[in-house]
């Protein structure tokens, strides 16, 4: 049935967190920032990403170099990888850790 298979599809997409990260360095500082360290993603809360994370589907970022990691952003990943959504931008696509930098 057609429509069943749209109602599907609209179930995965869901919005985003409510309002836009904080960012506290340029895109290319953060990523060419001289000390950067792995992290797993729950200590990383309240860090500066070195990577972009991008959600794919739909392919746009929910964040990107220089922006604050907030623990909104992980409760979001995390449904979204339950949801089988992958990522790109990152060095560990399954977003277990992420790069900070290490300031």
């Amino acid at each position: 049935d057609e429509s069943r298979a749209v109602e599907g599809e609209l179930d995965s997409f869901i919005a985003p967190p409510k309002g836009l990260p904080t960012m506290t360095m340029t895109p290319r500082d953060a990523y060419l920032a001289p000390k950067t360290r792995t992290l797993p993603i729950a200590q990383a809360v309240g860090k500066i990403l070195v990577d972009s994370v991008i959600p794919y589907p739909p392919g746009v970022p929910l964040l990107v170099s220089g922006e604050v990691l907030e623990q909104r952003h992980v409760e979001f990943i995390h449904y979204l990888l339950a949801k089988g959504h992958d990522f790109i931008g990152t060095e560990d696509p399954s977003l277990k850790t992420v790069r900070i930098v290490d300031a």
